[in-house]
């Protein structure tokens, strides 16, 4: 995980969260950041940036799987496993 591109979040439960933010993908003129958990098994994390720079969660199942696409698409350097929804 590189230092240079780790974040912190405060959770729902006032704790804070070590994220590596991985990308940046616009899709429907919304953004998307890509994010992986410090503690994670790889598995990303899709957040919506608001126009007020929130992160917020995204719901659409149909979104989150085109953002991942696309991110996917945009990082061919990078080893996928099948994904299960």
């Amino acid at each position: 995980m590189s230092e240079n591109n780790l974040i912190s979040m405060i959770n729902e439960n006032g704790e804070e969260e070590k994220f590596e933010f991985l990308d940046l993908i616009n899709y429907e003129e919304e953004g998307y950041s890509i994010l992986l958990p410090a503690d994670s098994d790889g598995t990303v994390l899709i957040l919506k940036v608001t126009d007020e720079k929130e992160y917020v969660s995204e719901e659409d199942e149909e979104t989150l799987r085109a953002v991942f696409g696309l991110f996917k698409k945009a990082h061919p350097e990078l080893k996928f496993e099948e994904e299960e929804w």
